[in-house]
């Protein structure tokens, strides 16, 4: 039988809701990892005779994807099983996170791109985290069922021969002592 882990179902929560949660926050418009998948998928399929859209989008909608994915995969498994539902979870935050640019990277301070980062993306290390820490320590959910001692019986022992008579007996079943 499994046993859940509270702090596993928390992290699992935390991970699932962190796609839908803003991931880019640029002024007053906040854009969820769903939204962004649906942005690039829109300009993909722009394309047309006067626009291509170029290569690029293609692959970042490609890892968008996988990091929405792993994030609501990791969170539902870290309901059971923290350690690798947490460690599913970090693999695509940090797909997302150290995400391969291709063609040149513009100079832009880290500082920078981290003030652009929303509450989900910081949401989702979060939950990954805590699910990870699950594997470590467990609070297990529920109260663990306690088998009650079996009733005692007041036992009369023989003087004699040491072997237990029940507490209203007057002779020793054993060896026919007075009790």
């Amino acid at each position: 039988m499994t046993r859940l882990n509270a702090l596993g179902i928390i992290g699992g929560v935390i991970q699932i809701i962190s796609p839908f949660l803003p991931w880019v926050s640029v002024l007053i418009f906040s854009i969820s990892l769903f939204d962004m998948i649906r942005l690039l998928n829109e300009v993909q399929s722009m394309s047309s005779y006067w626009y291509t859209p170029p290569a690029e989008l293609g692959y970042l909608l490609g890892l968008s994807i996988l990091t929405a994915v792993l994030l609501i995969v990791g969170g539902i498994i870290s309901f059971i099983k923290g350690g690798i539902g947490g460690a599913l979870g970090i693999v695509g935050m940090l797909l997302f996170t150290v995400m391969p640019w291709p063609g040149e990277m513009p100079d832009i301070p880290v500082s920078t791109v981290l003030s652009f980062l929303g509450i989900g993306y910081y949401l989702g290390w979060i939950g990954c985290v805590v699910s990870l820490a699950s594997h470590f320590y467990e609070v297990p959910i529920g109260v663990r069922a306690v088998t009650p001692p079996p009733p005692r019986t007041q036992e009369c022992i023989c003087p004699r021969c040491k072997s237990p008579n029940a507490s209203n007996a007057r002779f020793c079943r054993k060896c026919g002592q007075r009790l």
